[in-house]
């Protein structure tokens, strides 16, 4: 992202995080409301690499994934913030049927997974740093909002 943000129209750019699913099931799994709030903020590359280095302690592949998520959101929070005139946002195609999920339920094909993404990157956005859904709609970061749920009002309760 670095390397690439000095090729962006800085007037107008647009910066989209590939998120899941999986970073709000991170943060659902986190039992201190003062854990959780830490992974609703933006964060440093720094304070970034203290978290990796904690979650890939619990030696849990599914720990590490989901974990790397929330971590994205967090960098994606950052990124707007000191890019303010970019639109930066995190999106979660769905749970897409991939060589990733065989055998795992997933019964989405890929092509039902571009509505976030062609919405970050294609339509008017209220506001940059925020969470797309597989739907298209703006979602939670501490817990998972399903297609055809109410789109989050930003409204966090711990």
């Amino acid at each position: 992202t670095n390397n690439f943000l000095p090729l962006l129209n800085q007037d107008c750019g647009r910066i989209v995080n590939l998120g899941s699913g999986a970073g709000p099931i991170f943060l659902e799994n986190i039992r201190s409301k003062k854990d959780k709030q830490r992974f609703l903020e933006p964060m440093s590359e720094a304070q970034i690499e203290d978290e990796i280095t904690k979650i890939l302690s619990t030696n849990d592949d599914f720990t590490a994934y989901s974990g790397s998520k929330a971590l994205l959101a967090c960098y994606t929070m950052e990124l707007a913030n000191e890019h303010p005139n970019l639109m930066i946002s995190i999106v979660t195609p769905g749970y897409i049927k991939t060589a990733m999920t065989i055998g795992a339920g997933a019964t989405k094909p890929p092509h039902e997974g571009t509505v976030s993404i062609k919405k970050a990157l294609f339509d008017e956005l209220p506001s940059s740093g925020w969470f797309w859904g597989s739907d298209g709609l703006r979602s939670p970061l501490h817990w998972m909002r399903s297609p055809g749920e109410p789109e989050f009002d930003g409204v966090v309760n711990l």
